[in-house]
């Protein structure tokens, strides 16, 4: 018997940066006739982060959770929805950064209004995660710096701010990382009890 089940309609590609997430987007975008949504990359605040200036980890990753928030909300890609999404993100990336780059103050405020914004932007229907290894995103990322460019991975790790403290920091983004793991889980199993077939 035959089961009849309804496609996708918000689909979302994740992974490292250089791992193909824009260049996958774009070929599933094209195969569905679907909307193809580019993370945010502007933000006036990155240069300062990269060059260590004191408060500039808060003020970049605020810049990218409003940026980020504006965009998905902005699709209007709810439950009702006829259109056909893809993005090469999910809105839970910026929390991982924020856990990596923010002190513990920062963070608090910053939770506050992602929980907010979360609340209120749709859950995608499918998340596809891209992995390489660790070697072959390097050489891509070198590969890929010009001096129109973002700083390479080798001045950016010259430059990167210091966590002030390496064990709260550890313990901030394995929580994060359990948070952002469950939230898939309960997306999985929503969607999957939602699923409807028929013979």
């Amino acid at each position: 018997m035959a089961k009849l089940f309804e496609l996708p309609r918000y689909i979302a590609i994740e992974g490292p940066i250089r791992v193909g997430k824009s260049t996958l987007a774009q070929i599933v975008a094209t195969q569905m006739t679907a909307q193809r949504v580019i993370e945010p990359a502007d933000n006036k605040f990155l240069k300062s982060f990269y060059e260590g200036e004191p408060g500039a980890a808060f003020q970049t990753q605020f810049a990218f959770l409003i940026a980020r928030f504006e965009q998905l909300k902005a699709l209007e890609a709810g439950a009702n929805s006829q259109k056909r999404i893809v993005a090469d993100y999910i809105f839970e990336k910026d929390k991982l950064f924020a856990c990596i780059n923010l002190t513990d103050q920062e963070l608090e405020i910053y939770n506050r209004y992602y929980d907010t914004f979360r609340a209120s932007l749709p859950t995608p229907d499918l998340v596809i995660y891209l992995q390489a290894s660790p070697e072959v995103l390097k050489k891509r990322l070198l590969k890929k710096n010009a001096p129109a460019k973002p700083p390479s991975v080798r001045t950016i790790s010259s430059r990167w701010p210091k966590p002030t403290n390496i064990s709260s920091s550890t313990t901030r983004l394995r929580t994060c990382l359990w948070s952002t793991r469950m939230t898939l889980i309960s997306w999985t199993a929503t969607k999957t009890s939602k699923s409807s077939f028929a013979a």
